[in-house]
């Protein structure tokens, strides 16, 4: 009698934690300790106190240096540059599927950023100046910051029905956005009564604001479930540990010991440990699953490479899990 492949459901986690973050002031302290380069981090003008959230940035792919030793932590931004690094955030990568050319109507967008600034222009996140003129080159203010990251980062931002400050220049288009980044915890002001609307951001200041958007704390938390795998097939990472600058994912192999295939949904959660609870690495938009139902046959073995770049979450320095129908492999990731 011919056996029927058995399929796995995969659990869906609902429910999203939103952790209190009391952060340090965005720029730096009046005299501020830099940090040290080190091999995976070569800047030398990053207060010490923010060098892993920059670390972080830079490992991912989020924000370069402005040369090969500075990371121009007090420099301005362009809008360009500010709306690159919101697409990555948001879940856009160079390898998925263009934008069709009708969309990209802006003018002044050099080849390198279109793609990005149409992701986000067809996501409604960025307006141009004009209907052609996207303003490319000119410096991003802090209110035209606050703007395009609420939007890009909506799904993580606390919605408050009152103001969560007490800034008098947080008005009219700004208003909404302003106060969505400040009851989550991810921006401050100026002062006690100025956000410093008009003000350019510094690289600095939008380093933290993005670092603290893509912070795990705001994802949804597991609840520390470990699925149950079927009997006769096991999970399990290549390695113990993975490094950010040499490694590109999570290679994994799975073993079938039983005599007939499994069918399994083709979906790996990424989850970060912290304290005592396990929370989603929140995944890319653009991640696309198969309609058909693929199969692990009897007797065999697969490899597996979860690519980084299917996560949006910034993935930080420590202790993971990778979850799917087959079970849980643990391991950790270093910078």
């Amino acid at each position: 009698m011919k056996k029927v492949p058995r399929i796995i459901a995969t659990a869906a986690l609902a429910g999203a934690v939103f952790t209190s973050i009391s952060p340090p002031a965005e720029a730096a302290d009046f005299m501020p300790i830099y940090a040290k380069p080190t091999a995976e981090f070569p800047f030398t003008d990053v207060p010490k106190g923010h060098m892993e959230s920059v670390l972080a940035l830079y490992q991912n792919k989020f924000l370069n240096g402005v040369s090969t030793d500075q990371f121009g932590w007090s420099q301005t931004i362009k809008r360009v540059d500010a709306g690159v690094v919101a697409a990555r955030g948001m879940g856009f990568r160079k390898e998925q599927r263009p934008i069709p050319e009708k969309w990209l109507t802006f003018k002044d967008v050099p080849g390198r950023a279109k793609q990005a600034i149409g992701y986000l222009q067809f996501n409604k996140v960025v307006n141009g100046k004009t209907e052609t003129v996207f303003g490319s080159n000119d410096t991003i203010t802090r209110g035209e910051a606050a703007i395009i990251l609420s939007r890009a980062y909506a799904d993580v931002l606390v919605s408050p029905t009152e103001p969560a400050h007490h800034f008098t220049d947080a008005t009219g288009r700004y208003a909404e956005a302003i106060n969505k980044l400040v009851a989550t915890g991810i921006t401050h002001g100026k002062t006690s009564d100025r956000f410093g609307t008009n003000d350019p951001v510094k690289r600095g200041e939008l380093a933290i604001m993005v670092a603290r958007l893509s912070d795990p704390a705001l994802s949804p938390s597991s609840g520390g479930d470990r699925p149950s795998p079927p009997d006769g097939i096991t999970m399990k990472a290549d390695k113990e540990s993975y490094s950010l600058s040499s490694d590109t994912g999570i290679s994994l192999t799975i073993v079938n010991k039983e005599d007939f295939p499994y069918g399994y949904r083709y979906q790996y959660i990424l989850e970060k440990k912290q304290g005592d609870k396990w929370l989603e690495i929140r995944e890319n938009h653009g991640i696309m699953y198969p309609t058909d139902v693929p199969q692990i046959g009897a007797g065999e073995t697969m490899k597996v490479n979860v690519s980084f770049d299917r996560f949006r979450t910034l993935i930080t320095a420590g202790e993971y899990r990778i979850k799917n129908t087959f079970g849980v492999a643990e391991f950790t990731i270093t910078y």
